[in-house]
């Protein structure tokens, strides 16, 4: 059952298009993860989302009815800088009918129950950005939209943030989530949806990519081992680099390439599995869409 649907979805500014048909699905209790380069329109769409920016056209369906059912953390978060971690908390717990012990409770979630009464003024980058997610979780929402929620954020602080948001999918909530930390994507997310172009270029879930399986095969003849395969009609995903030859799919049939190589006389140093890496995807896929625009 899905929680957001977004169809057909445009957005200009000063007729420049930024986002153009984005169609997007959001399922209860999954963490989506959205990637794209700089500039390609992540934050937009997020406060798109969140209603923070008018749409052109296109329609956001909400799947969930009531009040306070969506929390968000985009960009730098703001909050008055001479009041503490509680106190900040506290205005909008007011605004939202929430009661003091759900500030506490969320304050404790994120790490900073040490720092409740430090001023935000004084805190640091990392304990900013913990308390912007304790504002987006407060009112115990259906749906997060989190923009790089693991900014600042020092290995111990991540793996918290990291297990705050796993823990909250087992309660049902959603997360769309962006960040340029794709191994901590790769951790969480288990959806993905590539945003390149203006567009969602590719949508896949992260069990897809475990999958796939490289085969490296170390030669002085990758080009030429290549091409014998292709003349075979293993028909692989290759990439040659310098003297590596790797070979992407599902469905390896490593017995049949090496008896091959083998049959043809070639030479081979070393060839061995490898696990696709969500960060190697993301470079392929981007770098097929910039191929294929050139």
């Amino acid at each position: 059952m899905s929680c957001l649907e977004i169809s057909d979805l445009t957005k200009s500014y000063d007729k420049k298009t930024i986002l153009n048909n984005i169609n997007l699905t959001i399922d209860s209790g999954k963490i989506v993860g959205l990637l794209g380069e700089n500039g390609a329109g992540k934050s937009t769409l997020m406060k798109c989302i969140v209603g923070l920016v008018k749409i052109d056209s296109g329609e956001i369906n909400f799947k969930f009815k009531g009040k306070n059912k969506l929390g968000f953390l985009i960009e730098y978060p703001a909050f008055y800088p001479n009041l503490s971690a509680f106190d900040n908390l506290k205005i909008f717990a007011s605004l939202l009918d929430i009661k003091n012990e759900r500030i506490s409770e969320v304050i404790k979630e994120v790490g900073l129950y040490k720092y409740t009464d430090v001023i935000f003024d004084n805190y640091s980058l990392v304990m900013k950005q913990r308390l912007g997610l304790a504002r987006a979780i407060l009112a115990n929402p259906d749906l997060l939209i989190l923009d790089e929620p693991f900014n600042g954020l020092d290995p111990s602080g991540i793996i918290e943030i990291r297990n705050l948001l796993k823990k909250l999918t087992y309660s049902g909530k959603s997360i769309l989530v962006s960040s340029h930390n794709l191994p901590e994507i790769e951790k969480i997310a288990d959806e993905i949806d590539l945003l390149y172009d203006k567009r969602i270029v590719e949508s896949f879930n992260m069990s897809d990519i475990q999958q796939m399986n490289k085969l490296i095969v170390k030669s002085n003849n990758p080009k030429e081992i290549k091409q014998m395969l292709e003349k075979y009609k293993l028909n692989y995903f290759y990439k040659i680099y310098e003297q590596t030859l790797v070979i992407q799919g599902e469905v390896i049939n490593s017995e049949r390439i090496l008896d091959l190589i083998y049959k043809n006389k070639f030479r081979i140093s070393e060839i061995y599995f490898q696990r696709t890496s969500l960060e190697e995807h993301f470079e392929e896929m981007v770098g097929a869409k910039i191929g294929k625009i050139k």
